[in-house]
């Protein structure tokens, strides 16, 4: 399982929860065990897409990667799909008892329709439109979702008559994530057969740079919600800079992959483009609690995590 990608799933969560909500404490309320708990059922939904895929690509592994869990003998295809359903069917039930805990159940249905969407969007991808031109997109939606998913709690509370509602920002950054990661999809397309194949690393590369230049763009958008912008100029420069740093690595790793053509190349450039996802999350999270840089940091500090997972397993 591509295991190590996991702690880019829970900085999704985390940035579309600051965005929505701006903190992780308001009014002497603590909302920190809430964002863990959606980052737990994100990364949940994750692990049951990875163990998905490999479940239904079992009859071409066992052609093409042999030494795949379930072609080696080493897990039935039946387990596979069982735990795969068990953990989309775990996560559910995780948001339910989060929500009744938080007593919200009854004002939460964007919140259970977000998980349902996106555990539909994981199984569409995997049973149906893997191998088709859909592929992609399927792949940007269950981001964009994710991001939603961290939104989503915020959306519904209301403390002390104050609410949290839908902005153009935390709508922008996953759309503009999704987009990313849409290009990363396009772009990996490449890599089996790159000689072949350099129309999709060039177009791949185009998306994730168009991307990139969209989220640098995020603060300037309009706001439209109950909650006040709380980003001041000095605090958009920061954050355009943020970004650009961390598109630097990402630009030079495609350049040298479409230029190269070469799977070592290629595979570079999809692993830093996916582990970037963190410092992306983490500068949204800047952005939108400047005053506040521990939630960054935090953020930030899941790129440990993916590291020592990569040691585990293959980001691609």
């Amino acid at each position: 399982m591509r295991i190590a990608n996991l702690p880019t799933a829970v900085s999704n969560v985390a940035a579309g929860f600051i965005l929505a909500f701006y903190t992780w404490e308001w009014k002497h309320r603590v909302f920190w065990p809430d964002v863990l708990a959606l980052g737990l059922i994100s990364a949940i939904l994750y692990c049951a897409g990875m163990i998905l895929n490999d479940a239904f690509d079992a009859d071409v592994d066992a052609i093409e990667r042999p030494s795949r869990p379930i072609p080696s003998g080493k897990i039935t295809r039946r387990a596979a799909f069982t735990v795969g359903f068990g953990l989309i069917a775990l996560s559910i039930a995780l948001l339910i008892a989060m929500l009744i805990a938080a007593g919200t159940l009854r004002d939460s249905s964007i919140s259970i329709f977000i998980v349902l969407a996106l555990a539909i969007a994981i199984l569409m991808y995997n049973y149906v439109l893997k191998n088709t031109w859909l592929a992609p997109a399927a792949m940007g939606s269950c981001r964009f979702l994710n991001i939603l998913l961290g939104a989503s709690f915020g959306f519904i509370v209301e403390l002390n008559g104050d609410s949290i509602d839908f902005n153009q920002q935390v709508l922008s950054y996953a759309v503009f994530v999704g987009m990313y990661v849409v290009g990363i999809t396009v772009f990996a397309r490449g890599e089996q057969r790159a000689a072949q194949s350099r129309s999709k690393l060039v177009l791949g590369s185009a998306i994730i740079v168009g991307a990139l230049i969209a989220i640098s763009v995020l603060p300037f958008l309009p706001h439209v919600g109950t909650t006040p912008v709380r980003s001041i100029s000095q605090t958009k420069t920061a954050f355009v800079t943020l970004v650009v740093l961390i598109s630097l690595p990402i630009v030079r790793r495609l350049w040298f992959a479409v230029r190269s053509a070469e799977q070592a190349a290629i595979g570079a450039a999809i692993v830093t483009s996916i582990s970037s996802l963190i410092f992306l999350d983490a500068a949204v999270c800047f952005l939108a609690r400047p005053a506040e840089p521990v939630y960054a940091m935090l953020v930030a500090l899941l790129i440990v995590p993916l590291m020592l997972l990569r040691r585990l397993s293959k980001q691609t």
